[in-house]
């Protein structure tokens, strides 16, 4: 995987600028991190999915989730030992089922919403794709590979766009986007395969955005 320390070396290429020039030291780095996470959002890579246990208090009926996070996945009642499904957070009003269990939920802003409030603590397993950690030493990596030269592009692009070289921003752009709609499509084929056409939010927060 590519290091940090590469990843600036081929960006101050690109740039035709070094470690030397007070604005590029100060751009580039940033740049990169914006870029990585850019990639995180836009191609949700199988290695930014994870779980964190969340207990609902009894007579609890919305939660405030925390952790920074580009998307939730799924939430399982681990109780109740059943699979949660989603709602709209404007229909959740209107479909309540009649549950003192937690079986439905919404998402709003960084709350999520529930269609009870259950009568005893409910524990939960939420499912969720994280913000990649920032890097900051040399030798750090990021967490996902396969977008090396979509990071480099859009890094690039930011610090063209940064110094205000209009053609170079351009070239760079169209570089990214023309990586990017490659890249989309592996994503896309990843969520097929993963069964996310079934999940209500997929067409629209997905791999899969405007996918008919």
């Amino acid at each position: 995987m590519t290091t940090y320390a590469t990843f600036k070396e081929i960006i101050y290429t690109n740039i035709a600028r070094d470690s030397s020039d007070a604005a590029a030291v100060l751009l580039v780095p940033k740049a990169i991190n914006y870029a990585i996470d850019a990639a995180a959002i836009l191609f949700k890579p199988p290695e930014l999915y994870t779980t964190y246990s969340m207990t609902v208090t009894a007579g609890e009926s919305s939660k405030q989730f925390i952790t920074k996070f580009i998307d939730l996945i799924d939430i399982y009642n681990v109780t109740d030992s059943s699979q949660m499904l989603f709602i709209p957070y404007e229909a959740l009003r209107l479909v309540v089922p009649t549950s003192t269990k937690l079986k439905y939920y919404s998402m709003f802003g960084d709350w999520i919403y529930f269609n009870a409030a259950p009568t005893g603590d409910t524990s939960l397993r939420l499912g969720y794709i994280e913000y990649p950690t920032e890097l900051s030493a040399d030798a750090d990596e990021p967490v996902f590979s396969r977008y090396d030269a979509y990071i480099v592009s859009m890094a690039t692009a930011f610090c063209w766009a940064a110094f205000e070289e209009g053609d170079a921003i351009e070239v760079w752009g169209k570089v990214g986007e023309a990586l990017g709609m490659s890249l989309m499509k592996a994503a896309q084929a990843r969520e097929v395969v993963a069964g996310k056409p079934i999940l209500l939010e997929s067409t629209t927060t997905g791999a899969l955005a405007g996918v008919k």
